[in-house]
């Protein structure tokens, strides 16, 4: 039983080791003949000049019928090292790395034989300085900016700017003393604003409002230099001449808190071209000290130096007869015909509005700077002047319907309350509708008399208006100001009337 168990064990295993023995053999002959003619199997020389020619690629070499020769045909300087400038050479000619704009630099280097070129941002690669002459750089003093560019530039202070900053100017002056225009430009910056740029004849400076401490104390950095400042003062910050027209001061609220300032040229850096109408006066000498100026929209800013701080002032525009926008150094306040108003430290009287409502440009007003009769007791009925004082006493309406031709009469009674009598003036009647739609606005002048001390004209006026609307009639004594009085505040009157 033994030997029938051993013999099926023999008879299972033979045909296995058979073929096995077989496969041996047919794989050794094989190997065999690949080594004994692999040096002229085409495939297998093609892949071994495959396999060079890569290597080459990557070596700068070349190759020839599978044989290796050293030959440059991409050479690159720098090895994709951004903070290097270098060249890449190859069969097209020579490439330079260069900065493509301040944050990120264009680098050159060897693929497939040629010079690519990739654009890199420097920043995101550690680099803090930007691209500086074809390279990434790390900042060795501070940014700023130089012309349109925000680069790096020696010395130590903050960033002025970012790599990513446009440098283009906010606020641009040009020109130079002498030239007979006064170069100026004013901005208004606050300190949540941040920097801004101010270009003076190209020259760039970078301005900001870091804070205020009150109304009229601001603290100003230019290009890195902070500096404290006080309203309606010149200076020169860090080289840069500025003119302080308003410090805006918001309790509590640094960041909507700054500063107005002008930039280039005023009546202290450039007098000869920042001709300024002035006036200088005191309270309580017994001369009443005023200047009258007439303004219109369409003269824009005027100069004015008055005791000696400059103010620029223009006239917004017109609401009607009795109403003015003015603009002070920046602020903007509406004044009334008759009232005295403080517009950011200036005294400004109306003493007369010119409502225009067929355009804005030719609205206006006259108005008085320095002393009037509603600020300063020199301006009032003082015994030590004698002089006439006109007002209106008296003004009434009488409607006719019947009339077809001049429906409303009015009257008015011009007295002289002062101590001497006035000479020869004008009387304006003016009639503004109020309701009914469509604004109307009529004026007439009338030749006044002279009125001694004490006495008085009466006047009448006839107007031709629309039935079925409301008025405003006004009347004002000596309206073109030829009569120096007592008190300049009291020349107008105002009744309403419907038709």
């Amino acid at each position: 039983m033994a030997r029938r168990r051993a013999a099926r064990r023999q008879r299972h295993r033979s045909p296995i080791t058979v073929e096995m023995t077989v496969l041996f053999v047919v794989l050794v002959s094989l190997v065999a003949t690949i080594i004994m003619t692999g040096i002229d199997n085409p495939v297998a020389k093609s892949g071994a000049i495959a396999g060079n020619q890569i290597a080459a690629g990557l070596q700068g070499q070349s190759v020839v019928s599978g044989v290796v020769t050293i030959q440059p045909l991409c050479k690159d300087t720098d090895r994709l090292d951004l903070s290097t400038k270098g060249s890449c050479t190859s069969a097209n000619g020579t490439k330079t790395d260069y900065c493509w704009n301040n944050a990120s630099v264009v680098e050159y280097t060897c693929l497939s034989n040629t010079c690519a070129q990739n654009i890199y941002t420097c920043a995101n690669y550690g680099f803090t300085g930007g691209c500086v002459d074809g390279a990434c750089v790390n900042a060795s003093g501070h940014l700023a900016c130089v012309g349109l560019t925000c680069s790096v530039v020696p010395g130590s202070g903050g960033d002025l700017c970012s790599v990513n900053a446009d440098c283009t100017p906010d606020t641009t002056v040009s020109g130079s003393c002498g030239d007979a225009v006064c170069n100026y430009a004013s901005s208004t910056i606050l300190t949540k604003d941040g920097n801004k740029v101010v270009s003076i004849n190209g020259v760039t400076y970078v301005v900001s409002v870091i804070g205020t401490s009150d109304a009229s104390i601001a603290v100003v950095s230019v290009n890195g230099l902070a500096q404290s400042v006080a309203k309606l003062g010149h200076y020169t910050v860090n080289g840069l001449p500025l003119y302080v027209l308003n410090v805006i001061h918001v309790f509590n609220d640094q960041l909507n808190s700054g500063a107005t300032l002008s930039f280039g040229e005023d009546t202290s850096t450039c007098s000869q071209d920042c001709t300024a109408t002035s006036i200088a006066y005191s309270c309580g000498n017994a001369v009443c000290q005023n200047l009258d100026v007439t303004q219109y929209v369409k003269d824009g800013e005027k100069l004015y130096l008055v005791n000696g701080n400059e103010y620029r002032m223009k006239v917004v525009g017109t609401s009607d007869v009795s109403n003015i926008v003015l603009s002070v150094n920046g602020l903007s306040s509406i004044a009334s015909k008759g009232l005295s108003k403080t517009i950011n430290g200036l005294d400004v009287f109306v003493v007369d509005v010119y409502h225009n409502i067929s355009g804005q440009q030719n609205s206006g007003g006259i108005l008085r700077l320095g002393e009037n009769s509603l600020t300063c007791s020199d301006c009032n009925n003082n015994t030590n002047q004698s002089l006439p004082d006109l007002t209106v006493t008296t003004l009434t309406a009488a409607v006719d319907p019947a009339n077809q031709t001049s429906n409303v009469m009015l009257t008015a009674t011009i007295a002289n309350v002062g101590t001497a009598a006035a000479s020869v003036s004008t009387t304006d009647f003016a009639v503004v509708s109020i309701t009914g739609g469509g604004m109307i606005v009529i004026g007439k002048s009338y030749s006044t008399p002279s009125i001694p001390a004490g006495g008085q004209w009466v006047m009448t006026g006839y107007f031709n208006l629309t039935a079925g609307k409301t008025y405003n009639a006004t009347v004002v004594a000596d309206s073109l100001h030829v009569v120096t009085e007592l008190n300049e505040g009291n020349n107008a009157k105002t009744i309403t009337f419907a038709v």
